[in-house]
């Protein structure tokens, strides 16, 4: 049987832990050929590592906030794996800041990562030598904070809402194109960045959160699936939509 990815050239960035490694774990089962993009090079060597599949592997490190360094980053893939076929933004940072005590080197912290950062790597990846001229699909992991409050993370909130918004916006500017836009939405999923926030909460406020889940915590995997799906050519007439992945956190 043909794998999900087969030969797809893909970048994924902010691959060197968690959710954006599992997606690179995945894809890299399913056949595809990866760049893998985060800040922490001895990181993402230690993620290449743990990739199996017949496909080429390669990592570069990049800060997202440098819009240079994004288009560095698009650069070398384009010399080593050749025109791409998917593109998917994981790089983000989460913190909890009550709107009461956040300052403007705050908001900053947010957007720059979460939402700038996506914009400088979209607007590389989809320069016609650097994108398969038959069309592309890319994906952004945003949150299900999003769509539903919680208190002190009102700047993460709004940078993952906007991230959403300018998925709908893109995938109708780039549809002549046939580069698709999506975006992923995860509850709360075990990562270590989870393992701070339960730091942070405390174990009762922690636990509140995962109560919420009806399916319980997500792994990073189940993630990843949806991810992977969304790259491939299953899901070829699907644009502009934000799928949950969050165990009915949402519902």
């Amino acid at each position: 049987m043909r794998e999900l990815l087969q030969g797809k050239n893909i970048a994924i960035v902010g691959a060197s832990s968690g959710i954006g490694l599992s997606i690179a774990q995945f894809a890299a089962g399913q056949g595809a050929n990866l760049v893998l993009g985060a800040r922490n090079m001895d990181k993402l060597n230690e993620g290449i590592a743990t990739l199996r599949g017949e496909g080429n592997f390669f990592v570069r490190a990049v800060d997202v906030t440098h819009e240079e360094q994004v288009k560095s980053f698009i650069d070398f893939c384009s010399n080593k794996i050749g025109p791409l076929d998917g593109v998917v933004y994981c790089a983000g940072v989460h913190a909890f800041v009550p709107i009461s005590l956040s300052t403007e080197g705050d908001f900053s912290h947010f957007f720059d990562t979460n939402v700038r950062g996506a914009q400088f790597l979209i607007k590389y990846a989809t320069k016609r030598n650097a994108s398969n001229k038959i069309g592309m699909s890319i994906v952004l992991l945003s949150s299900s904070a999003a769509s539903k409050g919680s208190g002190a993370a009102s700047l993460y909130s709004a940078s993952k809402g906007a991230l959403e918004s300018m998925t709908r916006s893109l995938a109708i500017e780039f549809a002549k194109r046939k580069i698709r836009f999506n975006a992923v939405a995860p509850g709360m999923v075990s990562t270590e960045m989870t393992s701070e926030m339960q730091q942070t909460l405390g174990t009762d406020n922690f636990k509140k959160i995962i109560d919420q889940h009806p399916l319980g915590i997500g792994a990073p995997d189940d993630v990843a699936h949806g991810v992977g799906f969304l790259l491939s050519d299953y899901s070829k007439w699907i644009t502009g939509t934000v799928v949950s992945i969050d165990g009915g956190f949402s519902s």
